[in-house]
């Protein structure tokens, strides 16, 4: 097997202390306030370290996965990936989308986390893609479901050779597209999104990701060990445009002179607290759940069965399900002015 964690002198975590970080957090937060005043893009690249927090576990950290498997040592524990909640940094970011200051996220996990937090998919490029969505191999809808869609299988293609896999590991979820599966010359094939090592990323969200990279003024990349391309290329492309390449990432990294070339910060602390100064310095707060605006389109996720109910934390609002092939899906709804919901048309799917 190939090595896939870093190399032992990057495996080091450093802290830095509060003096520093709220120095280094200070010119992160201007030069993102100046970008947003002159109209510039401003993208904020994430890794597995935002998730931490949220108790999944990251991959090339002292801890990691890829680093426990290369070392031959038990895995590293953490909650279900449908348990998990998003953390603060997921928080922040979205609130900064929702101010029009965050022109895109280009994101390496597929934790769904940045979705389940209510970042709309128009301003999310997932680069490797979404744990919990499984997209039609006819018409390319996309459906996202309440666990990783590998979890549990269909009954459909059952002993099908993937062979649209350039991995060799199948993608086949065993479920059907409502909308092709009775078509002619359809077969409605429903394959999950996670991009895997020996596969090419999707050409549409690649190019938008790097296009948007290209044209920013400032690029956060926060919480990512930036070793694994073609996504870690995208940072300093910003340097096109003469903009700042900042990192916040616990170890260093293999990109952290491309940082230093755009006179960015690099920064080294828990993701939670270098979001949280960041957040103090633009002077903008953030609610553990900020209310759905007018016409807010949010993406529900529905809670699986066996989870124990929390007493006065379950919303007062019972959300319709379907059951297709044997899964759970879950839908989209929106808030009208009147507090009402509306089920569209796709309230299952995401186009």
């Amino acid at each position: 097997m190939p090595k896939l964690s870093v190399d032992d002198e990057l495996l080091q975590e450093y802290n830095e202390d509060s003096t520093v970080v709220a120095e280094k957090a200070a010119k992160i937060a201007q030069s993102i306030k100046s970008a947003h005043e002159k109209g510039h893009r401003v993208v904020i690249f994430t890794g597995a370290g935002i998730s931490t927090a949220a108790k999944i576990p990251d991959y090339r950290g002292p801890k990691g996965v890829w680093t426990c498997r290369d070392k031959g040592i038990a895995r590293p524990k953490g909650v279900k990936m449908e348990r998990a909640q998003p953390t603060y940094t997921h928080r922040a970011i979205k609130k900064l989308v929702d101010l029009g200051i965050c022109t895109l996220v280009v994101s390496q996990n597929v934790d769904c986390l940045h979705l389940k937090s209510g970042v709309p998919e128009s301003k999310l490029c997932e680069l490797h893609g979404n744990s919990f969505k499984e997209k039609c191999v006819d018409c390319g809808q996309a459906y996202l479901r309440d666990i990783p869609c590998r979890r549990k299988k269909g009954p459909y293609f059952k002993g099908v050779v993937d062979e649209r896999s350039e991995s060799g590991i199948s993608h086949i979820t065993g479920r059907k597209c409502g909308h092709c599966q009775d078509m002619r010359g359809r077969t409605g094939m429903l394959r999950d999104s996670v991009i895997h090592f020996r596969e090419s990323l999707d050409e549409a969200v690649l190019d938008k990701a790097w296009m948007t990279c290209q044209g920013a003024k400032v690029v956060l990349c926060i919480g990512s060990s930036l070793s694994v391309t073609p996504a870690a290329d995208m940072p300093i492309l910003c340097k096109s445009m003469s903009g700042k390449m900042h990192i916040v990432n616990l170890q260093k990294t293999v990109r952290d002179f491309e940082a230093f070339s755009t006179k960015g910060e690099v920064l080294h602390c828990k993701c939670d607290k270098a979001m949280k100064e960041i957040m103090k310095q633009l002077d903008i707060s953030v609610d553990n759940c900020d209310e759905i605006d007018d016409e807010d389109e949010v993406v529900v996720v529905e809670e699986l069965k066996d989870a124990k109910p929390q007493k006065g934390k379950t919303k007062k609002k019972k959300l319709k399900k379907i059951r297709e092939n044997g899964m759970e899906e879950t839908k989209t709804c929106k808030t009208t002015p009147k507090g009402k919901k509306e089920q569209g048309r796709h309230a299952i799917a995401i186009a």
